[in-house]
């Protein structure tokens, strides 16, 4: 290999990468609060509150309450968020208090991946119920 090609590679790639990292292209959203999901409600469906919210620790994933009934599902998917306004009886709900107890939310639609939201074990019981 020519030692020209060489020097390229061992420091272009190096820098690229660096590049990216500092322009934060790496990086993914969050959910940082109620606010977010109250905007993604907002822009859903304008007029519906917001009762209560569920945000994970990771900020990927947050379920909310809304005052007519139905559940706001939100997940991050790399710099975006997406979400769904449905009725409580389209969702697959289940909770494991293992050792790390885990709300799992699942929607009846292939375009939207289920959400796994790590919480404590009287959440996790208290959000089962409100879910169904």
């Amino acid at each position: 290999m020519d030692p020209v090609t060489l020097l390229i590679a061992v420091v272009g790639i190096p820098a690229l990468i660096l590049v990216t990292v500092l322009l934060g292209m790496g990086r993914s959203r969050k959910i940082e609060g109620r606010g977010m999901v109250e905007a993604a409600l907002a822009d859903m469906v304008p007029g519906v509150l917001l009762v209560d919210v569920l945000i994970s620790n990771s900020g990927r994933q947050a379920i909310g309450l809304t005052d007519d009934g139905r559940v706001i599902l939100l997940k991050v998917m790399g710099q975006d968020i997406s979400s769904r306004l449905v009725r409580p009886g389209q969702l697959a709900v289940s909770f494991r208090a293992d050792r790390v107890p885990r709300l799992r939310v699942a929607l009846d639609e292939t375009g939207f991946p289920p959400l796994t939201l790590i919480c404590d074990r009287e959440t996790g019981e208290q959000w089962k119920e409100r879910l169904q």
